[in-house]
């Protein structure tokens, strides 16, 4: 099957995925379209956080301004997640070819943190040039990291990554179920006898992907965090496990 490239791709992949590891008697922990697209976004923000996309904005100088509102200059600027990555400075002059890397380790810029102006965001980042101020002759460009992109007509993540992206996907989807197995399981007294069973099966598909993703996309050979809460086991009866699976994917006894 080709990759997934817009965001109904996406949503069905990671249905189809959820779908074929669910066995009868979780069949009703599956999620509605709606929930499959929040876990798809969850993943896309976690994802963009361990492999960014990079964009790059280009800003003529006007030989007097040298503080730069990042979210401002910055359509794509997110806000806690977004960095700059470099700075040049570039000559608009044809007869020219000055481009110069600005050094924030030799105080050439500086990004610094200062209040917000809008309510809902009490700070902002700034970016300062130090070392001179962009004349009109002059671009200044800044690279930056971002979230990727997943619409209904393109993708920005790239295509040999998509894999890794949806062993992360499924990975969040089977963290929502193993949540929704203490709300929707909690009155069915028929089958608490295998109650930590099924939360167990749900937490160890979520374990297997996300292994999969941090090894083959990060590299790394330990399980990474999962984005959702602890996933909460409430007690029915004799038969029901006195456990809580924690956020850090390790069984934490609470007798």
């Amino acid at each position: 099957m080709p990759a997934p490239v817009t965001i109904v791709d996406f949503v069905t992949v990671l249905e189809r995925e959820i779908s074929n590891n669910i066995w009868p008697r979780a069949i009703r922990l599956r999620d509605s379209e709606g929930h499959f697209l929040a876990t798809i976004e969850a993943a896309l923000e976690r994802f963009s956080k361990d492999k960014p996309r990079i964009g790059r904005e280009d800003i003529t100088g006007d030989g007097s301004t040298f503080e730069y509102i990042l979210d401002t200059v910055i359509s794509e600027w997110k806000h806690g997640l977004s960095s700059v990555r470099k700075v040049r400075l570039a000559s608009t002059v044809a007869t020219e070819r000055l481009e110069e890397f600005l050094d924030p380790a030799v105080e050439d810029y500086e990004v610094k943190e200062i209040p917000g102006t809008a309510d809902d965001d009490p700070t902002e980042e700034q970016l300062r040039i130090l070392k001179r101020i962009p004349a009109t002759t002059e671009t200044l460009q800044i690279w930056y990291s971002t979230v990727h992109i997943i619409n209904t007509t393109k993708t920005t993540i790239p295509e040999f990554d998509r894999t890794d992206f949806m062993n992360l996907a499924a990975a969040l989807g089977f963290e929502k179920m193993a949540e929704r197995a203490g709300t929707l399981l909690d009155d069915d007294t028929d089958e608490t006898a295998d109650y930590g069973d099924l939360v167990d099966r749900l937490v160890r598909n979520r374990d297997r992907r996300l292994k999969k993703y941090t090894e083959t996309l990060l590299g790394v050979e330990r399980p990474v965090k999962a984005a959702a809460a602890f996933v909460s086991i409430p007690t029915h009866g004799e038969h029901a496990p006195n456990s809580r699976w924690s956020h850090g994917l390790k069984r934490r006894s609470t007798r």
